[in-house]
């Protein structure tokens, strides 16, 4: 073997000997593919910093790929002035026995933000971080997009309401935040808003003049009220409230003709709804559930051009004003069918007028089906009461009698039903399926 040959071998073995030294540093076992490292219990942080001990390879191709980073020493963010996007994950508190600290990580300071003069995106997450934003953010003019989330700040600077062209503001987990800001209106552009888990109890005055808004979110926080004026925000498409105190939604929503889809979820104050909801000529997505909410409004039973209608009606004492609902869709459950008022009750119901049901659900037990949220569905649950009327075998048949469904019902779910026969109505319904359940 000539000598060039064995000085190669030699150099090949000396390799494969040093990946063998780092095998533990690189993570290297035999069923390797590619994967996620273990000890990542964090995203890396959005940042052109990085931790030098976690560069693997050649001393020597380390150190290039230090100085084509530009890494030799930490930057200010002052210094990053053509940054667009600036996403930022800190944490001062220890979590599940885990503090995230890097070493090559930069201190920050709020104050340095306002020197990315042409930052449009900024999202702050502070897992319990105590910063407090200070008026020098008021000096991204270009930032369209703010989003700020586990914060413990009470208030927000006033400079905010200076970002004339924010169209995005989202505000998450926020929980000692009491207030927005008195001139939040001053946002002429803002178009999206997003308010959760926090602790605002009221609106500021200005928030009603945010004319161009088109999705509203507040959910979980102590909200109880709402002005008149909540119909100048006439640009509205999307409007949710999830987990609020409030006790009335003002009739001045009934004004906002471009709205197209109404959630209230978890608001368990509320006990109506606006009389002239069926005004809302362009809704498309209505949702109510886990409210007190008698019954719906009769205007809403007009609208044709609702696709979806997911609605829960707990407390109702009555299914008579279901009569105007002619263009109910897809899924109706009716529980609690033991204490309903009467069987003229149940008649004026007049399930058979109402051709698009396609599954009907008739329970004398309340609370017993659960359905998934985003298919057309009304449940009512009806309440017992002074007047209810005392059912027994013969009452259920009459009962189920009077709650006859349209010929093109396609599936019935009978639960709890005390009759020893089936109503006349049976035998000529041959298309669809039925199934009973603790009969």
């Amino acid at each position: 073997m000539s000598d060039g040959m064995v000085v190669k071998i030699r150099n090949i073995r000396n390799r494969f000997d040093e990946i063998a030294r780092h095998r533990e540093s690189l993570r290297l076992h035999d069923e390797d593919g590619a994967r996620k490292p273990e000890y990542l219990k964090y995203p890396l942080p959005t940042t052109p910093l990085i931790n030098t001990a976690r560069v693997f390879g050649r001393q020597e191709e380390r150190d290039d790929v230090v100085k084509m980073m530009g890494l030799v020493q930490p930057l200010a963010l002052g210094n990053l002035r053509c940054l667009r996007t600036l996403i930022l994950h800190l944490n001062d508190e220890e979590e599940n026995g885990f503090l995230y600290e890097d070493p090559d990580f930069p201190s920050f300071d709020g104050g340095d933000i306002s020197k990315a003069e042409r930052l449009r995106a900024l999202e702050i997450r502070g897992h319990g971080c105590r910063l407090e934003l200070t008026g020098s953010i008021g000096n991204l003019k270009h930032l369209r997009h703010l989003s700020l989330h586990c914060f413990k700040f009470e208030t927000l600077p006033e400079a905010i309401c200076t970002l004339y062209n924010l169209q995005r503001l989202n505000i998450e987990e926020c929980e000692k935040l009491m207030e927005l800001p008195g001139d939040i209106g001053n946002l002429i552009n803002l178009q999206f808003l997003s308010l959760q888990s926090t602790a605002i109890k009221k609106l500021p005055r200005s928030f009603y003049f945010l004319s161009k808004l088109k999705i509203l979110r507040i959910m979980t926080c102590p909200l109880d009220e709402l002005a008149e004026e909540f119909g100048n925000l006439a640009q509205l498409r999307e409007l949710v409230f999830h987990e609020i105190e409030i006790k009335t939604v003002p009739e001045s929503i009934c004004q906002i003709k471009e709205l197209q889809k109404l959630v209230i979820t978890y608001c368990y104050n509320l006990m109506v709804l606006p009389r002239d909801l069926g005004e809302l000529t362009n809704l498309r997505s209505v949702q109510f559930c886990y409210t007190m909410i008698e019954f719906l409004p009769v205007s809403l039973a007009k609208l044709a051009t609702i696709h979806t209608l997911y609605a829960v009606v707990e407390f109702s004492n009555s299914i008579s004003w279901l009569n105007d609902f002619v263009n109910l869709k897809e899924i109706l459950c009716i529980e609690g069918l033991e204490n309903i008022n009467s069987i003229v009750d149940a008649e004026l119901a007049d399930l058979r007028s109402k051709p698009y049901i396609r599954e009907l659900f008739l329970s004398w037990i309340s609370g017993t089906q659960d359905f998934i949220i985003g298919t057309s569905l009304l449940q009512v649950c009806i309440q017992e009461n002074d007047t209810c009327m005392i059912l027994g075998e013969d009452t259920d048949i009459l009962l189920l009698e009077a709650l006859q469904p349209h010929s093109n019902l396609q599936e019935l779910t009978i639960d709890g039903y005390r009759g020893l026969i089936f109503p006349k109505w049976n035998y000529w319904l041959h298309n669809y399926v039925i199934s009973f359940e603790d009969l």
